[in-house]
């Protein structure tokens, strides 16, 4: 099995990846993702290598879902200082 998770599955390093090329380049597109998933399965409803598969570096993509303007993100921060106690000023 062993074998197989880690053919599937990214490693710590591998991991690293999308968040410093994110962090480093500017991308047009939402989402960068780090498996191989060719472009017409992205439309499809349930894309095979879209959570695991090989491993690629880092490929810029179209999220699939739709934009809520940040609403998740702003339900995540009061999630997390809740969950914490840590409580930051807002910007």
């Amino acid at each position: 099995m062993i074998p197989f998770f880690r053919a599937l599955y990214l490693d710590s390093n591998q991991g690293c990846y999308t968040t410093v090329a994110a962090a480093l380049c500017e991308f047009e597109d939402d989402y960068l993702q780090p498996y191989w998933l060719p472009h017409w399965m992205l439309s499809t409803p349930l894309p095979v290598f879209e959570m695991m598969g090989p491993f690629i570096g880092y490929r810029a993509t179209k999220a699939r879902l739709p934009n809520d303007n940040g609403t998740a993100q702003k339900c995540l921060w009061k999630a997390s200082e809740e969950l914490t106690g840590c409580v930051y000023p807002s910007s």
